[in-house]
């Protein structure tokens, strides 16, 4: 992929990304392709790396369509149930939001907190392992 070496860096691109997109995708098949439709951010990517790494149309079409019509069924679904009472669910939701990512925000620095005392743990049994030799 010479061109990516070459300019990748231009668009924050880096070969180690499409290398990690490849393994990815060997590892999880074209079940990747499904749920990539499903997570904002990766949708409006996949398209690219799927390209790069040179999957098949054959392949990406009945995924690409079964991901878009299931993303489709889901809100419309969604608008359905929820479409006459609209303004009591919009209240309910704006109520309980900031207490979801509270808890989440909790959850992710409780994760990092153990991620780093971890990491300084095992520093600091290599320094005792050094010091008694």
């Amino acid at each position: 992929m010479p061109v990516i070496e070459r300019y990748g860096h231009w668009l924050f691109l880096k070969l180690e990304i499409v290398e990690k997109t490849r393994y990815y995708y060997d590892k999880y098949g074209d079940r990747l392709l499904l749920i990539s439709f499903f997570i904002p951010g990766v949708r409006q990517f996949i398209g690219y790396f799927i390209g790069i790494i040179r999957v098949p149309y054959q392949k990406v079409l009945p995924y690409a369509y079964t991901g878009a019509a299931l993303w489709i069924i889901a809100f419309f679904s969604i608008g359905y149930f929820f479409g006459e009472p609209w303004q009591y669910m919009f209240s309910i939701i704006e109520q309980y939001l900031k207490y979801f990512f509270l808890g989440g925000a909790v959850l992710v620095g409780g994760w990092l907190l153990v991620q780093v005392q971890r990491a300084k743990g095992s520093r600091y049994k290599g320094k005792v392992r050094n010091q008694g030799e």
